[in-house]
């Protein structure tokens, strides 16, 4: 059945995406990003590379929230943007909230490669090709911290559809978001994850039914990263209650706190300043 699915399903992902006819929408593709700092864990199992974020990370998308929980990479990419492919995929997965009924929410960063190209987000590509472990079937932690917003590409317009998982089950009912704009990578540093992630191109299916859109995303308030706020639902409440401690509602309440006690302190000042004056003239 799950066969069947992965070569006849209606929604299928990967697909080649063609600007010219991908609706625009503004309202109805309203992202947001809530990505903290985070150390990870990397899985390298049946030749499989996955990177586990720590938990408290999340996006907002048409207003409801997704949890972020893993990232991976595929050589080469496996979305076309007219006809057009590139050299790697940055693959962000996301689980919705909802108790009733699971959604999967995947970002896609594609990837070029650049030789003279240089910043940041090259030492973070460097730091993970670098701690990909060697030895098969294995899972290492790391405490290096990253902030997986840093990867993304400044220009975030994107795509977004409703595909499928690239794998078995090939579930669909995932819901895509495809950034527009790529981000680079050395030379060498896509040579080492070549040399230590398989490559795996896949076929892009048949658009079908799917129907592509596609948001400028040119708002610079909905494109920052509002990682320090918390989410709030009960799975995370406990396990950051510590950090709730320096939310904008606390800062409010310790100023309102500092002004009542320095306008009690000066009214305390006069009060002595005038009780000494009243000695003074008596002598």
């Amino acid at each position: 059945m799950s066969n069947n699915i992965c070569n006849n399903g209606e929604n299928l992902s990967p697909i080649n995406i063609d600007s010219n006819i991908a609706k625009r929408c503004t309202m109805d593709c309203e992202l947001m990003f809530y990505y903290r700092n985070s150390p990870y864990i990397i899985q390298n199992i049946d030749n499989q590379n996955i990177f586990i974020y720590e938990k408290g990370s999340y996006i907002i998308f048409n207003g409801e929230v997704f949890n972020f929980e893993k990232f991976s990479f595929n050589i080469p990419s496996v979305h076309k943007i007219d006809d057009k492919s590139n050299s790697a995929e940055l693959l962000l997965y996301h689980k919705s909230i909802d108790s009733v009924k699971t959604k999967i929410l995947i970002i896609s960063v594609l990837i070029k490669e650049k030789n003279d190209v240089k910043g940041p987000k090259q030492t973070i590509l460097k730091n993970l090709v670098n701690s990909i472990p060697e030895v098969k079937d294995i899972e290492l932690e790391i405490e290096d911290k990253i902030n997986i917003y840093d990867l993304l590409p400044i220009n975030k317009s994107f795509y977004t559809y409703q595909g499928s998982l690239l794998t078995h089950p090939c579930t669909e009912n995932v819901k895509w978001i495809i950034f527009d704009k790529n981000i680079f990578i050395q030379t060498d540093i896509l040579n080492n994850f070549k040399n230590k992630i398989p490559l795996n191109s896949l076929r892009t299916k048949n658009l079908n039914e799917i129907i592509v859109f596609y948001n400028l995303n040119d708002n610079i308030s909905k494109t920052r990263n509002f990682g320090t706020k918390l989410i709030c639902n009960n799975e995370y409440e406990n396990e950051y209650e510590n950090d709730s401690q320096n939310t904008p509602t606390d800062n409010n309440t310790n100023i309102k706190y500092y002004i009542l006690i320095t306008s009690l302190f000066i009214s305390l000042v006069s009060v002595l300043i005038l009780i000494i004056l009243k000695k003074y003239k008596k002598i």
